[in-house]
């Protein structure tokens, strides 16, 4: 199964905004399969590591396919701030998927949604 940066991003429940994202051009497996992101340049620079607003982050990185399956995943470590949630990628049993966590909890947004 393969997936995207953007559609991770939009798959929070705060959905597609301008987020602040630091994507990184290791893997959470070292550099296993990176070679597609380490190249990826923009205006002539490389553009991973970054950091900053989801709207400068060049449209190569975000909509650049990745596998999601089991074994070592070809994808970007990222952290993305949302209003309301971090996002983070996850891996469960070999398989990678994204996760959402409340910025700040407290007991009405944990109930809210629940």
């Amino acid at each position: 199964m393969s997936t995207t940066l953007r559609a991770e991003f939009g798959s929070s429940p705060d959905g597609v905004g301008d987020w602040i994202c630091s994507i990184s051009n290791q893997s959470e497996w070292g550099d296993y399969e990176m070679d597609c992101w380490t190249d990826i340049e923009w205006q002539g620079r490389p553009v991973l590591p970054f950091y900053g607003p989801m709207s400068e982050c060049p449209a190569a990185v975000l909509d650049l396919e990745f596998d999601t399956d089991f074994g070592a995943p070809s994808r970007p470590v990222y952290v993305a701030w949302t209003t309301e949630y971090v996002i983070t990628p996850t891996e469960y049993d070999g398989s990678t998927c994204v996760t959402w966590i409340h910025r700040n909890p407290n007991p009405s947004a944990i109930e809210a949604s629940a």
